[in-house]
């Protein structure tokens, strides 16, 4: 008897310190990996999931192809990550839930690395790791992508990592704020890109390297589970040496008589000089919207990726929309820059006014044009600028693009989030811009003066207000 109580408690206090250390982990790990993954259920089946590099991250927005074709798919994706990485997270995370179809970014293809081999690099794997509960799978990972016991260690126990960050934890720590997006990034900002110019789609490297031996693991394994598997090259300022390894997939895809989505070949409607984070490399929101919406459509016409929206199994997504609306107009509103600001004016899920005062220098500006004419396809912008007239624009997402040039005597307009009233009254000469009953007049700054620029933006499901913009070049 005294033997087994000895082993019962030796048994009791093992599992009680696993739980100790377990909870430790969790309170003191960056939380970046939480975030990202925490929304990824293990009791969920995913019509898609999306894997590849942070370019895939910042392309594709999960949430919008919910809202508009009801599918339910998880952006997988890591920074930074090479195929070896990505093929072990692909078999990790179809061990957590399933799926009928993985879309695949082929970002890459010409790399022998494991890993990035810089410091950022090796960092950047915990986001991919940290999230994962201990299995073969997340063991096998690690042995493989590093190749000394304490690297290894650092990442199938995280806690020799992080056991010295009690020191700075803070409230988000305790209460960590789940990413909205389903594993997506926001990135707001535009830049203007690199020189870019878009070669043959059959100008290929066709040397073997480590990661077109991973994409094959990956397609050979989602094969053998009976998963659909595309292949997806996400377009970019690329130079030419990484649009002819993009190309070589196409060889892949045929090997494996499967479909190859090059979107650098497709009418996606991407502008570089709108639709990029950074100069040679990520897509911005305006951009990330345009790849989802005709992926959503490619994947519904070509993959029978089945709408959702009527499945009450998957009511919930229609609350944690809710959630990322909320998130995007808050960006919305925060951002001050007025060329950034223009550019999240792109999303289909807002209406919008804008004017542009004719008697500003700011009418001349180079880039407006550009940003004007991403929110709704307008077309009489460089009227404006030939007349020096001001320029006002409806963008109705229902109704369509009004434009109007000059200051208007007294002009009204109905839309879908009420009535416009837009002019100069003739007794004090002052410009107004009135929406619905509302009296705030948008077209005056907080001095009483009218502004270079102005913007307001309607949530379209609700009409209501969502953010309005002046700006005045000082």
């Amino acid at each position: 008897m005294k033997r087994n109580s000895h082993f019962l408690s030796v048994a009791l206090f093992v599992v009680v310190f696993a739980v100790i250390i377990q909870g430790l982990t969790k309170l003191f790990e960056d939380k970046q990996s939480v975030v990202k993954y925490a929304d990824l259920k293990e009791d969920e089946h995913y019509d898609v999931l999306f894997f590849g590099t942070s370019h895939m991250i910042n392309a594709v927005y999960p949430m919008e192809l919910w809202k508009d074709y009801g599918i339910v798919s998880y952006n997988c994706a890591g920074h930074g990550n090479r195929f070896p990485t990505t093929y072990w997270m692909m078999e990790n995370v179809l061990d957590h839930c399933t799926t009928d179809l993985v879309v695949i970014d082929v970002l890459g293809l010409g790399l022998n690395e494991k890993i990035r081999p810089d410091q950022p690099g090796i960092d950047q794997q915990h986001i991919s790791f940290d999230w994962l509960p201990l299995s073969v799978n997340k063991i096998k990972m690690a042995c493989y992508l590093f190749d000394d016991w304490t690297t290894r260690m650092e990442f199938i126990f995280p806690i020799s990592k992080y056991h010295e960050r009690w020191q700075s934890l803070g409230e988000k720590d305790f209460s960590p704020k789940i990413d909205p997006g389903k594993g997506a990034e926001y990135r707001v900002s535009r830049v203007v890109p690199d020189d870019f110019s878009l070669i043959d789609r059959v100008d290929m490297y066709r040397e073997e390297t480590l990661a077109k031996e991973y994409l094959r693991k990956m397609i050979e394994s989602c094969q053998g589970r009976g998963i659909e598997v595309l292949l997806v090259n996400i377009p970019f300022p690329a130079s030419l040496d990484e649009q002819k390894w993009g190309n070589s997939a196409q060889m892949i895809a045929e090997e494996y008589g499967i479909d190859y989505l090059n979107l650098f070949y497709e009418d996606t409607g991407i502008d570089f000089m709108t639709d990029c984070f950074d100069a040679n490399s990520h897509l911005n929101p305006s951009g990330a919207r345009k790849v989802t919406k005709f992926l959503g459509q490619y994947l519904q016409e070509n993959c029978a990726v089945p709408d959702e929206r009527d499945n009450g199994r998957y009511a919930h997504w229609n609350m944690d929309y809710e959630e990322y609306a909320a998130y995007k107009w808050d960006c919305l509103r925060a951002m001050k820059e007025q060329v950034q600001k223009m550019m999240l004016l792109s999303d289909e899920g807002l209406d919008v006014l804008l004017f542009v005062n004719g008697s500003s220098d700011y009418l001349h500006w180079g880039t407006p044009p550009y940003m004007i004419h991403n929110i709704a396809g307008s077309k009489r912008y460089s009227e404006a600028q030939n007349m020096n007239a001001s320029y006002f624009m409806i963008a109705d997402r229902e109704k369509g693009c009004t434009e109007y040039l000059g200051d208007a005597a007294g002009k009204e307009w109905e839309t879908s989030f009420g009535r416009i009233r837009y002019g100069y009254s003739s007794k004090t000469g002052e410009g107004y811009l009135y929406v619905g009953e509302n009296e705030t007049n948008y077209l005056l700054d907080e001095n009483g003066d009218v502004p270079n620029l102005v913007t307001a933006a309607f949530d379209r499901r609700t009409g209501e207000l969502v953010d309005l913009f002046t700006f005045t070049y000082q």
